[in-house]
């Protein structure tokens, strides 16, 4: 090791016609650092005669702490890499993440071709969602009909989404990535499980669900594959009321308006509060109206609502709900009846807006 550290090629040379190791079982001294091998020396100070002088006497790459070639693909060194590959090197044994961050098509393919799965363990999936590169994207568009990809593609879109990755998203439904596969969020998937083990979600849902409206025009929910009850029930956003009403309206927006009622009640959810409102809104636009609510919770949204902290924000929900065109007056009777409720409309001013309100009850809304 020291000898190929100061370059004595020739020392190397000798050393090895005399029949001496050239390679250890590890690189390690009880009570001092860990050593370089010679290989990785070589490697590392670009020395590609001691490189081919110790891989052509027989040292031995699989035997490497760190992968040699994973190491040559760091380095940036092409004659590294192809000197490691004439020698024996296995390509499939490549540490994947330095073959993806090449990004180098050709080369890519060439680990691929050689029987390197870039999609175990989600690593393709992973690098996709993460900064995203074209080069990357761009091999798994050439490969998109392989079934590991197709999954990898599907994985990163939900992901992006998800993590409100917009330009990201943009990219990976270029690269083919299908919006209708369910596949489980990548950041919470347990490592080693298969699909079914796992929650699933499509990426039209999560961009539903978190509020990311603005991307189902590239993702292009479809009445006769996704779920449209169950995308409405999740609804966030204006921009995704608007969408799906283009395509299907709801059989019942009462979902829908109970799951932003709750979002915007919720104080642990106060920062997204005026996105929900906002849909409230968009959904009382469109003629929407909550006229289904299950005693319990009729009595779970009371105690969000009295622990609200925000009083703004406390008298504008009560007072549209308290709006028999958006809320069935029974249902609003039900969940003001406590002497608690009745004291914060009181407390909030209310009383009067609400009375004057309930004139309205006997017509049935507009249509």
């Amino acid at each position: 090791m020291r000898l190929c550290q100061r370059g004595e090629i020739y020392a190397v040379e000798r050393w090895i016609a005399a029949g001496r190791p050239i390679q250890a079982t590890r690189y390690y001294v009880k009570g001092r650092r860990q050593f370089d091998s010679p290989l990785a020396v070589a490697m590392e100070s670009k020395q590609h005669d001691l490189a081919l002088l110790l891989l052509c006497n027989g040292y031995r790459p699989d035997l490497e702490v760190e992968e040699p070639i994973g190491r040559a693909l760091r380095l940036r060194s092409r004659a590294m890499l192809e000197l490691l590959l004439k020698w024996g090197a296995d390509p499939a044994r490549a540490d994947v993440h330095a073959v993806l961050e090449t990004n180098d098509i050709e080369l890519i393919d060439r680990f691929w071709n050689a029987g390197l799965d870039i999609t175990a363990d989600d690593q393709l999936a992973g690098y996709l969602a993460s900064p995203t590169s074209k080069p990357a994207c761009g091999w798994a568009k050439r490969h998109k009909e392989d079934p590991r990809v197709a999954r990898a593609l599907a994985l990163a879109l939900v992901q992006v989404v998800w993590n409100r990755k917009a330009r990201a998203a943009h990219l990976l439904v270029w690269a083919g990535a299908d919006p209708h596969q369910r596949v489980p969020l990548l950041e919470w998937k347990s490592p080693g499980t298969s699909d079914e083990d796992d929650d699933t979600h499509t990426a039209v849902e999560v961009a539903v669900s978190q509020g990311q409206g603005k991307l189902l025009k590239i993702l292009k929910p479809d009445p006769t594959v996704d779920d449209f009850a169950t995308l409405y029930a999740d609804v966030t956003d204006p921009d995704a009321v608007d969408f799906l009403m283009r395509l299907q309206p709801p059989r019942d927006w009462s979902p829908a308006i109970r799951r932003n009622v709750y979002w915007i009640a919720n104080e642990f959810h106060a920062e997204r509060a005026e996105e929900h409102r906002w849909c409230l809104e968009r959904i009382a636009h469109h003629r929407g109206r909550l006229t289904t609510l299950e005693p319990r919770d009729v009595d779970g949204l009371r105690r969000e609502i009295q622990r609200m902290a925000h009083a703004e924000r406390q008298r504008w929900l009560l007072a549209w709900l308290g709006n028999p065109r958006f809320c069935e007056p029974k249902i609003f009777d039900a969940l003001v009846r406590t002497p608690a409720m009745q004291a914060k409309l009181g407390e909030l001013g209310l009383r009067t807006r609400l009375q004057a309100m309930r004139g309205s009850r006997g017509r049935a809304p507009e249509r």
